[in-house]
């Protein structure tokens, strides 16, 4: 008989590496230097939501084995 067992676990969120924010850059308009300068500013991360971390679903240890 075949067992499933699935965790759900807690990893440092790819998009972000765990800081909850990624940095935009974005172009805008200087009339002060007269050329396009860039921004950047930090938003959201949208894969954690901010937190960091991302739930992912994995098989235990001795998934398929036939008893």
């Amino acid at each position: 008989m075949l067992d499933e067992v699935i965790e759900m676990r807690e990893e440092m969120c790819p998009e972000c590496q765990g800081t909850g924010y990624v940095m935009v850059a974005r172009d805008y308009y200087s009339a002060s230097y007269g050329y396009y300068l860039q921004d950047e500013r930090p938003v959201v991360c949208r894969t954690c939501g901010g937190t960091g971390y991302v739930e992912v679903w994995e098989v235990a240890e001795g998934f398929g084995e036939v008893a």
